[in-house]
């Protein structure tokens, strides 16, 4: 059961690079409810098969079901992990450039607001250098939105969409160079 599952990710991946997403999201779909029969919604394999769904929603412009996989995908990394780690950021990124596609800037905003929340709530019960790291990267996360939003507050025009589709730019980029720089 587990090389069909392998698979079927496998099929859904060369569906994506051919830009077949419907085609994708059928082999991960039917992957993913393999997978957690067998090895439950937080092991690796699901989180990442939930990942490669929701990029296939998200280039099929199904921003509403690519968002949902998202959230699934946080919620199994916690689990998985125990708390919010740096995998979770990248996890969180992913769901506010989705929002960011669907204009729900505020709603992006909210989102990381309450993660960053509960992760000092944590970081003020255990001490760590991973809390702190994690902390900061929601942290630029969240005034990278505030930013962005404001840039986006003005008529809306050609600027005003350019401001909001640069939301990858400015979640993902930082992170890289920041990211790079230590490797």
């Amino acid at each position: 059961m587990a090389q069909l599952t392998e698979t079927l990710c496998n099929i859904g991946s060369i569906q994506n690079k051919r830009k077949n997403f419907s085609g994708a999201i059928e082999s991960f779909r039917e992957a993913l409810y393999l997978q957690r029969g067998i090895l439950g919604h937080d092991h690796p394999k699901v989180i990442a098969t939930l990942d490669n769904l929701a990029y296939s929603f998200s280039k099929s412009k199904s921003y509403n079901q690519a968002l949902i996989c998202y959230r699934e995908m946080l919620s199994a990394e916690i689990s998985r992990y125990g708390s919010f780690t740096l995998e979770c950021c990248d996890t969180l990124a992913k769901q506010v450039l989705i929002l960011g596609k669907l204009k729900k800037v505020d709603d992006a905003l909210q989102v990381v607001n309450k993660y960053l929340e509960s992760i000092q709530a944590k970081s003020e019960q255990e001490v760590s250098a991973a809390n702190d790291e994690v902390a900061e990267e929601v942290n630029q996360m969240l005034l990278d939105l505030k930013t962005a939003k404001k840039k986006s507050s003005k008529p809306k025009t050609r600027r005003r969409e350019r401001s909001l589709d640069c939301f990858d730019r400015i979640l993902f980029e930082k992170g890289k160079d920041k990211r790079a720089s230590e490797l």
